[in-house]
């Protein structure tokens, strides 16, 4: 029963805790509002495949990140795996 008691409390003191983070994360941030912001469609999303050659050799080019792969080790090479000179 008493441990119960504990736990009961531990959670009601952590959510407590958050909520009163939370308020005052928006007391001194307000300007970032949690809830999205959902903007009207651009009308200019659907141009045509030549404005999109376009626009997209005018705009750096984006950094493509790709996973570490170590290089394999090439196979030994044995005498009779050569070909015949």
């Amino acid at each position: 029963m008493s441990i119960a008691v504990v736990v009961l409390f531990s959670i009601l003191f952590i959510v407590a805790n958050l909520l009163a983070f939370s308020a005052h994360q928006q007391e001194h941030h307000p300007e970032h509002p949690t809830q999205r912001v959902v903007l009207p469609m651009d009308p200019t999303a659907f141009e045509t495949a030549e404005t999109d050659e376009h626009a997209r050799l005018e705009r750096p080019p984006e950094t493509v990140v790709r996973p570490m792969v170590p290089k394999p080790r090439p196979l030994p090479e044995y005498p009779h795996q050569r070909p015949a000179a």
